[in-house]
């Protein structure tokens, strides 16, 4: 399931160094935490959310048994505080 991801993600992203994928789960449920740089998360999610629901719905059929969660997040850049 995360090498299919990644495949994806890679694909989307220009920043292709940021891409950090975290599984957690048991064998019933699986836990997706998708980070990606700032500037790739409107990439990730689309027009009205169309390309992650398209990488949700790619999941879902490959992995047509396994129950999951795919949550996306960008990394938190260090920005100075005034």
């Amino acid at each position: 399931m995360k090498e299919l991801l990644e495949y994806l993600v890679k694909a989307i992203c220009q920043d292709q160094d940021q891409i950090q994928i975290d599984l957690s789960g048991d064998e019933n449920f699986t836990q997706i935490k998708l980070l990606v740089s700032t500037t790739d998360i409107g990439r990730i999610i689309g027009k009205q959310g169309r390309t992650i629901q398209s990488i949700r719905l790619l999941l879902g059929a490959a992995f047509p048994k396994k129950r999951f969660s795919l949550q996306v997040d960008s990394h938190q850049e260090n920005q100075p505080q005034a």
